[in-house]
């Protein structure tokens, strides 16, 4: 495993506890948990924290009762808060969870920490052992998507600043950026780039939540002369193909960057959604060398009628038979082919499928007819014969004899008889 900042792991087991309690996040900053009154909050907070108003915040989710929520008042720091609904007003009042790496604690207050996010909510959730004025109540239920309104992820394009370009191709740019003082990656569409195709890639991203996946933070669409960007979390050590060329990691670090990575391909399975270019460059690597599934501009989510059918857009190399040709309907099936793929990719440190064959339209006649890429460990890399059935199940050409994302996630996940 990745040696994980403490924050970090706060981070991801806040969002492990939300998925796992039947939450849905809002939106990147947001995230409904429970309900209070009035009276509650002021109570709570009474010693809590610096009331902070949400004016700069997307829109708040819409809710019949005053409502708690939980999220990042800023990037970085984990924060309960407490939307307060009086009439016809509304503000929000913040206060941080704290992280102590030496005792691996969570706490509010230094006098009380506690071994998990979960134990934390329920000891204030507990009447009998609160030390708040009024206890936590119940979480709300679970918001669907169809109440998370996309347009309350537009954001200004004067609260981003571009600083300099980080890579650049037949898409359009990548730049680094600031947003509200905060790091991020923003993806700017060419001339040449359809705008809708854009705006619809964040519609997809906007529906997707998961650890795994690169977070998407908001989206800059006006006004309508300038290019639309897309504005995510900045993984500082750029795409995983790369990274493995230039940082050959160990192979028990190699084995757990395809846990993460199916793990994040089996919330898109769960959610229905196709990614198109699961492949290595679209594998962004963060500071603590994890990993995370990004570049969403040919994933589709399924909805078993016409919208499925494959529209003649694919990578090549990454992709199986049965969906090299338009008007077949695509299946997640098909992102099982393309993660054996990627597997290859990253037993040989970056190295580029049938590179043997220059011509891609060759490489789609030699898979038609049973060629299949060779076990790494033939080419002096290492790959155990067990990795190896994986990905040649991976590569059936009877996409229902594929493994599933999650019988995948199943086989990688680190265990004392499994994964060294």
């Amino acid at each position: 495993m990745p040696c994980e900042s403490p924050l970090k792991r706060v981070i991801i087991e806040f969002y492990t506890f939300l998925f796992s309690q039947n939450i849905m996040p809002i939106c990147t900053f947001v995230c409904l948990l429970a309900t209070c009154t009035p009276q509650s909050a002021q109570s709570i907070f009474a010693n809590l924290g610096q009331w902070v108003d949400v004016s700069g915040f997307p829109s708040l989710p819409e809710c019949n009762t005053e409502s708690r929520i939980v999220g990042f008042a800023e990037v970085g720091n984990l924060t309960l808060s407490v939307l307060v609904r009086e009439e016809s007003n509304a503000h929000v009042e913040h206060y941080h969870l704290h992280y102590d790496a030496a005792s691996q604690g969570y706490y509010i207050s230094s006098d009380k920490k506690l071994g998990s996010l979960d134990e934390l909510i329920k000891f204030y959730c507990d009447p009998e052992t609160c030390t708040l004025t009024v206890p936590l109540c119940a979480p709300c239920p679970k918001l669907g998507y169809s109440a998370q309104k996309f347009s309350s992820c537009v954001v200004s394009r004067a609260s981003v600043a571009l600083k300099h370009r980080l890579s650049s191709g037949n898409f359009g740019e990548v730049w680094l950026a600031t947003y509200r003082g905060v790091e991020v990656a923003v993806k700017r569409a060419l001339a040449a780039t359809s705008r809708q195709d854009i705006v619809k890639e964040a519609e997809v991203m906007h529906q997707l939540y998961h650890p795994r996946l690169v977070l998407f933070l908001g989206v800059c669409c006006e006004p309508s002369s300038e290019p639309v960007m897309i504005i995510t979390e900045f993984m500082p050590n750029g795409a995983l193909d790369g990274y493995l060329r230039q940082k050959r990691p160990p192979y028990g670090e190699l084995l757990d960057m395809i846990f993460q990575i199916s793990d994040g391909m089996a919330y898109l399975e769960r959610r229905r959604a196709v990614h198109n270019d699961l492949r290595a460059a679209n594998i962004l690597v963060d500071a603590d060398n994890s990993v995370k599934v990004a570049d969403f501009g040919l994933t589709k989510i399924l909805y078993n009628d016409s919208r499925d059918i494959c529209d003649g857009m694919f990578p090549v190399r990454w992709t199986p038979p049965e969906a090299t040709e338009v008007g077949v309907f695509q299946s997640t099936k098909s992102d099982v082919w393309s993660f054996g793929v990627l597997m290859y990719e990253v037993f040989t440190y970056g190295g580029v499928p049938y590179d043997d064959i220059p011509d891609d339209n060759e490489v789609i006649v030699a898979v038609e007819n049973g060629h299949r890429l060779c076990n790494p460990s033939e080419l002096g890399y290492q790959c155990e014969d067990r990795i190896y059935a994986k990905m040649q199940a991976c590569w059936d050409s009877d996409p229902e004899a594929r493994p599933t994302f999650e019988e995948l996630y199943d086989f990688f996940k680190p265990s004392d008889a499994a994964l060294p």
